[in-house]
Parts: structure tokens; sequence; C-alpha cells
């Protein structure tokens, strides 16, 4: 049942890989100088994550998920627990991101000095 949890998470989330991709290319473009070549890494992916997370808490309130959820035969243990494991997949998933965007621009000719 957690998992199903966490992949309620990750269902309301369609547009949201998008609007992640779109922002970690902002923010090699904002962040291309030499001092912050490392910087635009973790920055990128704390930004993504935050991204997420407010985005599940915002439609979880908006929609009163919570009745739902409490309606469940769920423990309220478990409902923590699969909040805090989306929290680290989508922590992974910034990082995967900034990775991936990263590894792209390396290959376009003004961003060769990315690291």
């Amino acid at each position: 049942m957690m998992f199903n949890l966490v992949l309620k998470d990750f269902l309301i989330q369609k547009k949201t890989f998008l609007i992640a991709f779109v922002y970690s290319v902002f923010f090699f473009i904002v962040f291309r100088g030499n001092v912050f070549k490392d910087f635009v890494y973790i920055m990128g992916s704390v930004a993504i994550g935050y991204i997420y997370i407010m985005y599940t808490v915002n439609l979880d309130e908006k929609n009163k998920s919570y009745l739902i959820i409490n309606s469940l035969p769920v423990t309220r243990r478990q409902v923590v627990m699969s909040r805090y494991l989306f929290y680290i997949a989508v922590i992974f998933i910034g990082i995967l991101i900034m990775s991936l965007v990263g590894m792209i621009l390396k290959t376009v000719p003004g961003f060769s000095d990315l690291g």
C-alpha cells in the first residue's frame, strides 16, 4: 500500500517532468561561468526537488487528499514513510535530470565548459 501512495504522488505530476527539464536548462544558462561549474548541478537538483515537493503538497491541499488517505486502511506510519520515500525519489530524479541535461549541453558548442 505504501508503494501505491508513492505512485499516486508521481502520477499527479505528469507535466512536472517537462517543467523540470526546462528549469534545468534555465539553470545551466544562468550559472554558466567557471565559478558555478559544480554549483549548478547541486542548486538545480535542489530546485527540481523543491518544485516536485511543493507541487505535490499544493495538489494534496487543493483536492483535500488527506480525507481520502485517512479513510484508507493504512497506518499513519505508512503514510509518513511513503511521503519520505517520495522525497528521496524526487531528490534522485532531480540529480538524474540535471545530469542528463548537463551531458546533453556539453555537446552544444557554447556549453562545453560545464565540466
